[in-house]
């Protein structure tokens, strides 16, 4: 399709990384050195609009499976938080992070129903809890350098 084309390099040219045209030889700045507050609202909001064009298409069972699979069908929010977070980002995420994904995860649901065992990923909610999990990484600089 043309027009997705047309949007990436759009986005691309916002973010000031045209493909293929660097700013010098050696690249773009590493590390943090390149993020900035208007590079950064047009990755989110890029990373945005992905993930729901994604989602509309049969997603959301994908991120159940996806989730079952990497956290070997486990029901502690935060064993699911950190395998996600491992598998999307393939590096381990500060203890911090990993408690506010686990926040992120469990939104809207009782506490009572983690405390007593009684949540897991083939609950109803499950996949748009792993969707918000999902939007809470994407805009963690870790994920923007990964």
């Amino acid at each position: 399709n043309p027009n997705i084309f047309q949007y990436i390099e759009y986005i691309n040219d916002e973010m000031g990384q045209d493909l293929f045209n660097p700013p010098n030889v050696a690249g773009w700045p590493g590390y943090r050195f390149w993020l900035s507050e208007n590079s950064l609202a047009f990755r989110w909001s890029y990373c945005h609009n992905v993930v729901n064009a994604y989602i509309e298409d049969t997603g959301y069972e994908k991120l159940r499976t996806l989730a079952l699979a990497v956290s070997n069908s486990d029901i502690d929010p935060r064993v699911i938080t950190e395998a996600f977070a491992k598998h999307l980002l393939d590096i381990d995420l500060d203890e911090n992070l990993i408690d506010v994904g686990t926040l992120y995860l469990k939104a809207g649901i009782p506490e009572n129903y983690f405390e007593d065992g009684s949540w897991n990923l083939y609950w109803q909610e499950a996949p748009e809890q792993l969707l918000n999990l999902y939007r809470y990484l994407i805009q963690i600089p870790e994920y923007q350098l990964s």
